[in-house]
């Protein structure tokens, strides 16, 4: 939904609920982690739900990106967030991603 094929290989992406676990459980952060150590030192997670998204990727050290709500998005943002609720960077667009990594 949030285009990321366009930035990343597919095999890089991870749908938490076709993982069979859930984003507020570190299986899939844990998984991800396994599979590509020890060639990655650093991990990234893009998200848009902060009561869910950023929790176990934070737990984890992962840099985490929120991309901010428009008027299509369905999940709040509130302003006030904290650790691990709150994502390290928050972005306007995906293309700030890149220029943000």
């Amino acid at each position: 939904a949030l285009g990321l094929n366009s930035f990343f290989s597919d095999e890089n992406i991870y749908i938490s609920e076709e993982q069979g676990f859930d984003k507020t459980t570190p299986f899939s952060f844990q998984k991800i982690m396994l599979r590509h150590s020890p060639e990655c030192k650093s991990f990234v997670y893009v998200g848009d739900n902060p009561a869910k998204d950023f929790i176990q990727p934070n737990l984890l050290g992962w840099l985490t990106f929120c991309l901010k709500a428009t008027a299509e998005n369905i999940h709040k943002q509130p302003e006030n967030l904290f650790f691990p609720h709150a994502a390290t960077v928050t972005i306007n667009k995906l293309t700030d991603l890149l220029a943000a990594l």
